[in-house]
């Protein structure tokens, strides 16, 4: 395998673990350093490291800048962000049940 002047990924991390996730998040961006770049995610930890982000809705662009950029500007990527993140930080408990199973959380 040669080196590549274009990486393009698809979700990388979707079916990681948060401690994959985080070491595959290191090599790459010890890997685009010098290439071009494209990343496509929904994984917010992943996609604010980018030095561009390019906001997708109902097939066009709604917006585009970095991290900061988006979040100052309160639209689409602030509310999907912060949703995504109060799924983390949520104090509250939910409670599972599987047919046959003892309930869970």
């Amino acid at each position: 395998m040669r080196p590549a002047d274009l990486i393009l990924l698809d979700e990388p991390t979707a079916a990681l673990d948060s401690e994959t996730e985080s070491r595959l998040v290191q090599l790459l961006t010890q890997l685009k350093t010098g290439r071009t770049s494209l990343l496509i995610s929904h994984r917010f930890s992943t996609v604010k490291l980018a030095d561009r982000i390019v906001v997708m809705d109902a097939g066009r662009v709604s917006e585009c800048g970095r991290h900061a950029e988006l979040m100052a500007a309160e639209k689409l990527y602030y509310r999907m962000y912060t949703a995504q993140a109060d799924l983390f930080y949520r104090q509250d408990t939910v409670q599972v049940t599987v047919s046959g199973y003892p309930p869970v959380g």
